[in-house]
């Protein structure tokens, strides 16, 4: 059985270290050498961070379904009458198919998006590890570990966050399109 303080972070969770370099600097034999409430502070805060983080993608997600029903409605309304007047109509059909894309976007599953821990890896390389780890040293790794998912995740929150601006002002631009269309008619 593999010791804990073998482990290393992966992207699909703890593993065998494959390459010695990704092993975590700080991990030695003496792993939580520090207050165990700290520690159990730490594991709380990371927790935290992710709940934050998940509720935050679903706020995203629910605003882009409001996008693409905004789309939808605008485009029901003003769609008909400004594609039979000229090119500005044109242009707020494509606005709206791009928002809609965009907003689609924001509401697919996110490829490697951690918010969890493998309980089986748990389990196995820390609880019935030989020796088993400590608690304070369980609290460390996994306030590492879920910080370092934190910030991957994070990136794609904000890259989630740009695409359904970006969607909304098409939303807006494609509004604005239309009437002029309309109203050039």
């Amino acid at each position: 059985m593999q010791h804990h303080s073998e482990m290393v972070a992966s992207s699909k969770g703890w593993s065998s270290p494959r390459v010695p370099e990704r092993r975590l600097a700080a991990m030695s034999n003496a792993e939580a050498p520090g207050v165990p409430a700290a520690y159990e502070l730490a594991f709380t805060e990371a927790v935290r961070s992710l709940d934050a983080q998940s509720a935050s993608l679903d706020s995203v997600r629910n605003r882009a379904g409001i996008v693409i029903s905004a789309a939808a409605i605008v485009a029901g309304f003003l769609g008909p009458p400004a594609l039979r007047a000229d090119a500005w109509g044109y242009i707020a059909a494509v606005l709206f198919v791009g928002a809609c894309l965009g907003a689609a976007v924001v509401l697919m599953p996110i490829k490697d998006w951690r918010s969890t821990t493998n309980v089986n890896d748990l389990i196995s390389n820390y609880i019935e590890a030989d020796p088993p780890a400590t608690l304070a040293e369980i609290h460390r790794s996994l306030a590492i570990y879920m910080q370092a998912d934190w910030a991957k995740n994070e990136t794609k929150l904000v890259n989630l966050n740009n695409t359904l601006a970006a969607s909304a002002s098409a939303v807006i631009g494609a509004t604005v399109f239309a009437l002029i269309a309309i109203g050039t008619s």
